[in-house]
């Protein structure tokens, strides 16, 4: 599916989010049979499970980067869905691999650790544990309840919170908030916003953490940039992009994971050379656009950074040593 977050997600509901209220729990009980369709789980890999309680642009595929930064001395490895992909998996992922068939998201995990795909993700894990002794899953908290075994980190962003809090189609949620954090150990508060009420009421640790930006070691203030991206929030790309200095001539925003045609990237390079400014786009939807294009853009990388990283690091050393 490709699509852009619905901005009347993060206001106050209203008559389209109430229209959709029955859609919601239909949605709701999808999703309870979806977690019960399968065998469990039974590696003896310790399982970090990085997910979160909305859909789309919450920072969990860079979080599960940052954690396995963290936790490098512990040989660990990605397990994705590899959303947009067409293989079924298991597939371990090669870094230089075809984003249509393991998805763009596992190309960025794989160019760091070792990546494993599987649309059945209780399968994925039990043949990931094989060779590793760490699995992170990237994007799981709504899968099968044996995969939260180990160690559950729910990453939220501080700025949109849980939205209007109603579930989709109505709203931003994958399950009500106080269901997601109920399974969570921890919680990954992104942005320098306060925490939702009811992640205060969880009584859960809170790491807090940011977004850094970098745009392929170029300075931008000042600079013409013509950006284009194809994310679940695109606002936050471009506004990353003017806080870094740039003037922004124009900006196109296609759905998240769709494929951008090599004629429409060959034009707005072309229209970008004419303007004289640098086309850009984000690192995602770099590895998404052919191998002999890529020459024409420029990545802007984000990464996330923990306020405290050594803090995080003996919280889940404890978590994995303890079994």
């Amino acid at each position: 599916m490709t699509w852009q977050t619905p901005s009347w997600w993060y206001k106050k509901p209203g008559l389209t989010s109430g229209l959709l209220a029955p859609a919601a729990a239909i949605w709701g009980l999808a999703s309870r049979w979806r977690r019960f369709s399968s065998d469990g789980y039974e590696g003896q890999a310790h399982l970090l499970l990085v997910g979160n309680a909305t859909a789309g642009g919450s920072g969990k595929t860079p979080t599960a980067m940052a954690l396995a930064s963290l936790m490098d001395d512990y040989d660990p490895c990605f397990l994705s869905k590899g959303h947009g992909g067409r293989l079924e998996g298991p597939h371990w992922v090669h870094s230089e691999g075809d984003h249509q068939l393991v998805g763009d998201e596992a190309l960025l995990l794989a160019a760091q650790s070792p990546t494993l795909i599987a649309k059945d993700r209780v399968a994925g894990a039990m043949e990931a544990a094989k060779k590793h002794d760490l699995v992170i899953l990237d994007d799981g908290l709504q899968n099968h309840p044996s995969l939260r075994q180990g160690t559950v980190v729910m990453v939220v962003d501080a700025g949109d919170g849980f939205g209007n809090g109603k579930l989709i189609p109505a709203g931003p949620l994958r399950e009500p908030a106080h269901k997601a954090l109920a399974k969570a150990h921890g919680v990954v508060l992104v942005g320098s916003g306060k925490a939702p009420l009811e992640v205060q009421a969880s009584g859960l640790p809170i790491f807090r953490a940011r977004r850094t930006y970098v745009a392929a070691g170029l300075p931008l203030r000042h600079v013409s940039v013509f950006a284009f991206c194809g994310i679940a929030r695109p606002k936050r790309f471009f506004a990353a992009l003017e806080d870094m200095g740039a003037k922004l001539i124009a900006r196109h925003a296609f759905a998240d994971h769709q494929p951008i045609p090599a004629k429409m990237v060959k034009r707005m390079a072309d229209d970008a050379r004419k303007a004289r400014a640098l086309l850009i786009t984000t690192e995602k939807d770099m590895v998404r656009l052919d191998k002999n294009l890529r020459s024409l853009a420029y990545p802007l990388i984000m990464r996330l950074e923990f306020d405290d990283p050594k803090l995080v690091k003996n919280w889940l050393a404890d978590r994995v040593q303890k079994g």
